[in-house]
């Protein structure tokens, strides 16, 4: 398994990641309608976001280094509001940019608040510390 800055990626992590996806959607499927509503609605999701956040990244780390250059407490927000932490992590791990965030995460070089791609922009900049 070859690894980039601490990060799988290459072939193997593709099938596994498509391996993953499949299961996932077969168990869904396989479950009854209500039951079916009743994840969606607990996830505040439709059955397309549902798809988008199976194929996604799952990756929300990005989040918890963007959390931190605001000098939020992660922890006590989701002590607090664990939805609403929750809700920042589902929009994480749904990015179709996730890739570039982690990048630019990484090198320094995201956009404060939060880049202009990024599906928590908004709520990020809300948590900004205001200039006095």
């Amino acid at each position: 398994m070859t690894e980039t800055h601490g990060h799988p990626n290459g072939l193997i992590q593709r099938f596994q990641h498509w391996r993953r996806r499949r299961r996932i959607m077969a168990e869904f499927a396989q479950l009854d309608p209500s039951t079916r509503g009743e994840i969606l609605g607990d996830l505040s999701l439709n059955e397309g976001d549902f798809t988008r956040l199976v194929d996604g990244s799952h990756n929300a780390r990005g989040l918890s280094d963007m959390l931190a250059r605001l000098k939020a407490d992660e922890a006590a927000m989701e002590k607090n509001d664990p939805q609403f932490v929750a809700d920042l992590r589902r929009n994480c791990a749904m990015c179709v940019d996730w890739r570039q965030c982690e990048h630019e995460v990484e090198a320094g070089t995201a956009q404060y608040p939060a880049p202009p791609y990024c599906p928590n922009r908004e709520t990020l900049a809300s948590l900004a510390p205001k200039a006095s």
